[in-house]
């Protein structure tokens, strides 16, 4: 673009798609100052298949309309839907069964142990009398009643 009138001139570029870029986004001109501006395409995030963008330069009232076609998505890694039990191929790989991938820098971590027992979902009952035996707490005392039954367990003194 060129800058025709007498005075400097502020111009800008906006894209309309996040897969674009302009060299440069702004700037300002002097009189007979020209300056070429081009869009670049991010193929990383461009879409698949056909596409058409719009780039508009200010204060021209100008809009230039880009159209491309990306890339068909290829995958890089084995298909991650779930298989049924008897599925032994791949859609991609029609026969083949792909090995897993290895991981050496990333291991996996194994399903967390138990540090502890977990806790009965009720009390047992004292096999001598029926009720409920002791806390152990240092008055001797048992729970209030209610949390016998509410399968929340008590603080024990062992």
């Amino acid at each position: 673009m060129t800058a025709t009138g007498d005075a400097p001139v502020r111009w800008s570029v906006s894209v309309g798609a996040s897969w674009l870029y302009p060299s440069r986004s702004s700037g300002t001109l002097r009189p007979g100052e020209s300056v070429t501006v081009r869009v670049y395409v991010d193929h990383l995030r461009e879409p698949a298949g056909h596409w058409s963008a719009r780039v508009a330069v200010s204060p021209a009232h100008a809009v230039v309309t880009i159209e491309g076609y990306g890339p068909a998505p290829t995958p890089s890694r084995p298909d991650p839907r779930p298989s049924t039990p008897g599925d032994t191929t791949s859609p991609s790989h029609p026969g083949h069964t792909p090995a897993p991938d290895p991981s050496p820098s990333q291991p996996t971590d194994p399903d967390p142990t138990p540090t502890e027992d977990p806790p009965p979902t009720s009390p047992d009952p004292d096999p001598t009398t029926g009720a409920p035996s002791p806390t152990g707490g240092p008055d001797g005392s048992s729970p209030p009643p209610g949390d016998a039954d509410s399968g929340t367990p008590s603080p024990s003194g062992s």
